[in-house]
């Protein structure tokens, strides 16, 4: 599998420049043959986007912007950083996720588990924790989806996958 790892600059807030960026990323990565290409957390709307995040213009055009991304992955697998809307009643209204978006199909989302509360960071504030974990299928292969935090801080969620099924 060829991996491309997208580190765009994302500005808070600008969804068509995030998503132009996103989609020159995606067609570089399909010059260079890329199967999968991956990009930073919450790329869509920016990550440091703070009290933006509670607003509920925000909350209910999260996910609008997905569907050029979907539109432009045809042949190639992404997963893109974005958040999107609880439909918890109580409790944050949104998840910090990523998309994974498999030949212009959109396979589901990966929550964010931890969320850092700690020097600059204030997930709890914005968002809701994840409910489950799941695997998403590549043709011959399972994929996992750690979103930050996720992937080096959290010892028992590895230590249960190590040994889960």
């Amino acid at each position: 599998m060829r991996v491309t790892i997208a580190q765009i600059n994302t500005t808070n807030g600008d969804y068509k420049g995030n998503v132009a960026r996103i989609l020159g990323a995606i067609e570089q990565a399909k010059r260079d043959a890329a199967d999968l290409i991956v990009f930073p957390e919450v790329t869509i709307q920016g990550y440091t986007s703070l009290d933006w995040f509670l607003d509920p213009d925000v909350v209910r055009t999260a996910l609008d912007p997905l569907s050029k991304i979907i539109e432009a992955t045809e042949g190639l697998t992404a997963i893109v950083g974005t958040v999107r809307p609880s439909d918890q009643i109580t409790g944050r209204k949104l998840f910090n996720s990523a998309a994974v978006i498999r030949n212009q199909r959109l396979l589901g989302f990966a929550d964010k588990t931890l969320l850092p509360e700690y020097d600059v960071f204030d997930d709890p504030r914005y968002f809701e924790p994840a409910r489950e974990r799941r695997l998403f299928n590549l043709d011959d292969c399972k994929l996992g989806v750690a979103v930050c935090e996720d992937f080096w801080n959290d010892k028992t969620f590895w230590k249960q996958r190590l040994y889960a099924n």
